[in-house]
């Protein structure tokens, strides 16, 4: 795979632990047309070899071998004039040794010291703790689809055991983005029988997600049967177990042909599930750019080498720059002065609030 496609890995020196971000990775957006108008979204695939043929049955990248054991950002050839181009991390960092030592910085890479994992509390945290920390509170905000590898990690026991750990860690909200717009997540595992059952399977691994949560959250026992939910709904928009095609060597044509369809249709059910995600976004008005996709993972990297108690704000990344006037409350006063009263709530209200969000003025007021 192209050192061109590295996105994230981790690093250390003898005093510090760092999150790299590899800025060249964004070249893949160069392909695009309109980077401030393509909204790109994101589908997070996270295995080893089964999730690398994957994405070759897919066609989700022109050059994929896997075992690069890093965090790569791919954008997939057919879609660079779509309105929503697909952008694929393909993560495998949970497959690396632990941090390496850093002997000296590389152009274009950003170094983020991770100032958290520096104190007292962290002492004895391992290498692949911290790569789910990762996946969890950096990656998977900004996704649309989470696709777990089961029979790379271990089988659909070893994740319900991770996502535990992520439900039981991350009991906020991820992020301040609408929870319409989670991201969903798919468990993907081989299954030789011929009478798979989505609906049982799915009911299946909640069953063992419970179980591991219970045993991670003593109190969990005691709470309400909903609690689960609950918090799978705090991170996710929704979760289902898939069966993987199952490519037993076979001469016969038409198993193949059987194969390749299994492989079609699972790559359509990802595909459209990951633009749902998109679709209600592009609703709630956050479906970034892709140049604004770009500033908002760079801070983010900021924010999560600095804290991973506090959810990512996307509306204060988006001050930053543009930091509220001081005396921007006498303008609201102001404005109000002038909107007659029945317009206040309709049409001063919208007003002021794309203002300090920047988001633009929405287009079905301007006939107001």
């Amino acid at each position: 795979m192209p050192q061109s496609d590295l996105w994230i890995d981790l690093c250390s020196n003898t005093d510090n632990l760092f999150m790299r971000e590899y800025h060249v990775a964004y070249n893949a957006f160069h392909q695009l047309r309109f980077p401030d108008e393509q909204d790109p979204q994101m589908i997070m695939l996270i295995g080893d070899k089964s999730k690398t043929k994957a994405i070759r049955k897919f066609e989700l990248s022109l050059d994929n071998d896997g075992n690069h054991k890093k965090i790569h950002l791919q954008l997939a050839p057919e879609n660079t004039k779509a309105r929503s181009p697909i952008l694929i991390a393909d993560c495998e960092l949970h497959n690396a040794p632990p941090p390496s030592k850093a002997s000296h910085t590389i152009a274009g890479v950003e170094h983020h010291p991770l100032v958290w994992h520096q104190h007292d509390s962290t002492e004895g945290f391992d290498a692949l703790s911290l790569v789910y920390l990762v996946y969890a509170r950096l990656i998977s905000p900004i996704s649309t689809l989470i696709c777990f590898f089961a029979d790379d990690l271990g089988g659909t026991t070893a994740v319900a055991n991770l996502l535990a750990s992520w439900l039981i860690s991350l009991t906020y909200r991820s992020t301040d983005l609408p929870v319409s717009t989670y991201p969903r997540v798919l468990i993907l595992t081989v299954d030789d029988s011929t009478l798979f059952s989505e609906e049982k399977a799915t009911l299946d691994f909640m069953k063992e997600l419970e179980e591991e949560t219970k045993a991670r959250n003593g109190s969990f026992v005691q709470e309400s049967n909903g609690l689960l939910d609950a918090l799978l709904r705090k991170q996710f928009g929704g979760l289902r177990v898939l069966a993987l095609p199952n490519d037993v060597a076979s001469q016969e044509q038409s198993q193949s042909l059987k194969l390749d369809a299994s492989w079609k249709s699972l790559r359509t059910r990802i595909l459209q599930g990951s633009q749902r995600v998109q679709d209600r976004r592009r609703k709630a008005q956050v479906a970034f750019s892709a140049n604004h996709f770009k500033a908002f993972f760079h801070l983010s990297c900021a924010h999560f080498a600095e804290d991973i108690i506090t959810p990512f704000s996307f509306v204060k990344a988006s001050r930053m720059a543009n930091p509220v006037p001081e005396d921007f409350s006498s303008h609201i006063g102001n404005f109000l002065r002038d909107i007659k009263g029945t317009l206040v709530e309709s049409l001063a209200f919208p007003i002021i609030a794309s203002a300090m969000t920047l988001d633009g003025y929405p287009p079905e007021m301007h006939s107001k």
